[in-house]
C-alpha cells in the first residue's frame, strides 16, 4: 500500500471519529401555533360536515345536560402538510378531529360535544374561540378533548 493512501485513510478515520454523532443536520421542530376555530366552522363545505353534533369549545356556555356519554373523550388526527400552508393544513385536520368526534358522539346516542379543548402532547388548552395546531414540513396534526353528551 501507498504511504499517501496510508496517510489519507487514516485522516479520513479520525475525522470520521471526531464529527458528532447526530445524523444529518436536524429537521425543524414542528411549530405549535394558534389558529381561529371559526375558519374552520364557516367554510361551508366543512360546516356541512359537521352537521348533526353541535360542538362548545371551552367554557362556552350550553344548555343543561340531559346524558353524559363519556368525559374527556379524545381523538388525534394528522394530515399530509407538504403543498399546503401551514393554515389550510391545520384547518383540514381540525375538521378532520371534529369529525372523528361527531361521529363518536353520534353512535353513542349524543348530539354535542362540550368542553371542547386542545390536547397536544397531552397539554390541555382551552379557548373559546381558537385551537392549538402542529405543522411541520411534512404532517400537522390536532389533538382534541371534550365531554360527548345529550343535551336537553
Amino acid at each position: 500500500m501507498k504511504p499517501g493512501i496510508l496517510v489519507t485513510g487514516v485522516v479520513l478515520s479520525a475525522a470520521l471519529l471526531a464529527a458528532p454523532t447526530t445524523p444529518m443536520a436536524a429537521a425543524p421542530a414542528d411549530e405549535v401555533t394558534i389558529h381561529e376555530i371559526a375558519n374552520v366552522l364557516e367554510r361551508p363545505e366543512y360546516a356541512s360536515q359537521l352537521e348533526g353534533v353541535t360542538f362548545y369549545f371551552g367554557d362556552a356556555p350550553h344548555p343543561r345536560v340531559a346524558r353524559r356519554i363519556e368525559a374527556d373523550a379524545t381523538t388525534s388526527q394528522r394530515s399530509r402538510r407538504f403543498g399546503r400552508s401551514a393554515e389550510e393544513s391545520c384547518q383540514w385536520v381540525m375538521l378532520s378531529a371534529l369529525i372523528r368526534l361527531k361521529n363518536q358522539t353520534l353512535a353513542n346516542g349524543g348530539n354535542a360535544v362540550i368542553n371542547v379543548r386542545s390536547n397536544w402532547d397531552n397539554v390541555e388548552w382551552s379557548s373559546r374561540t381558537q385551537y392549538k395546531c402542529s405543522a411541520g414540513f411534512l404532517m400537522a396534526g390536532v389533538a382534541l378533548k371534550g365531554d360527548m353528551v345529550s343535551l336537553r
